[in-house]
């Protein structure tokens, strides 16, 4: 398990965040995270995100839902493929 907590401070807009976030192994195969960001100047909480990541031998499936402060809620899901390596030709540059 690991637990993280800092602060994002950018001196051009203003912003000056805390930010805090967990991450654990569920099972050998499924870990899940969760993140949160919090406006310290606004007073609110400006995003929220859990998810997992379900590893399989060739395969894995990640899953994310994202909590925004102005309604702009998002659900990620992806599916990658473990060990293919890079697909396609490449260039000599010359």
């Amino acid at each position: 398990m690991a637990v993280t907590f800092g602060s994002r401070y950018n001196a051009i807009s203003g912003t000056n965040n805390l930010v805090g976030a967990i991450a654990a192994k569920i099972l050998a195969n499924l870990d899940a995270h969760a993140s949160a960001q919090y406006d310290v100047r606004a007073g609110e909480m400006i995003e929220f995100r859990v998810g997992i990541d379900w590893r399989f031998q060739c395969f894995a499936i990640s899953t994310e839902y994202v909590n925004r402060h102005a309604n702009e809620n998002q659900f990620h899901f992806s599916i990658s493929l473990l060990g293919v390596g890079q697909v396609g030709t490449k260039g000599t540059g010359q």
